[in-house]
């Protein structure tokens, strides 16, 4: 079963992180909803402390979520997803509509988007954690081919020391690598009737003005608004307070 944490009590709150993130990438947002809800923080398989598998792609994501529900007897719960993960949200509301309440889907839309991790794939295996000696020899491959400190630092999270020597990936690379045109697809949201929040940032190019318009064509059972936060594509990092405020009104 995929590894989750829960902090909070109240109506149960799931919350879905991104490629190659953890549920911990939410800790702190999870610490400001834990008033009011109680709050799953999930690590995706091929991710964080879950499991490995060769096996990925939307429907099997969605398929261990509602595995873990059925573990927690939760037999419905409001859903946040975060880019890969507000696609996993979108799929388990589309899959499995009993089980999803609100859905809150943030800076990613249904479309299938063009290839844009391949410098990362490309820094990531040209490391060999065992071999290292320090966090600093990795960050030092990392830059040759990644510039932008803040994604060298986001992927420095998934660098664990091993307990025989070395270094070693909590991510799956690998895996995710094979599985990444399955990640880049579309998802079908044809079907899909809890009430959805799209939340943007401006700042962002995963949702255009013109896309964020034409969102609730796509999910035409559902009732759907689309909110923009000032911010790039990590809204919960960069906006935290903003984001509460909406996520907070909307689950109500």
């Amino acid at each position: 079963m995929i590894f989750y944490k829960k902090v909070g009590e109240g109506r149960p709150v799931i919350i879905l992180h991104g490629l190659f993130g953890t549920g911990d990438n939410w800790r702190t947002f999870a610490g400001m909803l834990k008033d009011q809800y109680e709050i799953i923080l999930v690590d995706l398989r091929n991710h964080g402390r879950s499991f490995w598998s060769d096996d990925f792609d939307y429907q099997i994501a969605a398929q261990d979520v509602v595995q873990l529900m059925d573990e927690l007897e939760i037999q419905q719960a409001d859903v946040i997803g975060h880019s890969m993960g507000g696609k996993v949200a979108m799929t388990l509301a589309q899959e499995y509509p009993d089980r999803i309440d609100k859905l809150i889907v943030i800076d990613i839309a249904q479309k299938k988007y063009p290839r844009g991790h391949d410098a990362i794939f490309e820094a990531i295996f040209s490391i060999e954690p065992a071999q290292l000696k320090d966090r600093k020899e990795a960050e030092d491959k990392l830059v040759l081919k990644i510039k932008d400190q803040g994604v060298r630092q986001f992927l420095l999270k998934s660098l664990a020391r091993d307990k025989e020597g070395g270094f070693r990936w909590k991510t799956n690379f690998k895996a995710l690598y094979s599985s990444y045109e399955a990640i880049l697809s579309e998802v079908d949201v044809l079907d899909i009737k809890a009430k959805t929040l799209f939340i943007r940032g401006s700042k962002s190019h995963y949702i255009s003005e013109e896309e964020a318009s034409k969102l609730s064509d796509h999910l035409s059972e559902a009732e759907v608004s689309v909110v923009t936060i000032e911010a790039g594509h990590w809204v919960h990092a960069e906006r935290p307070k903003e984001l509460f405020d909406q996520v907070s009104s909307f689950l109500g």
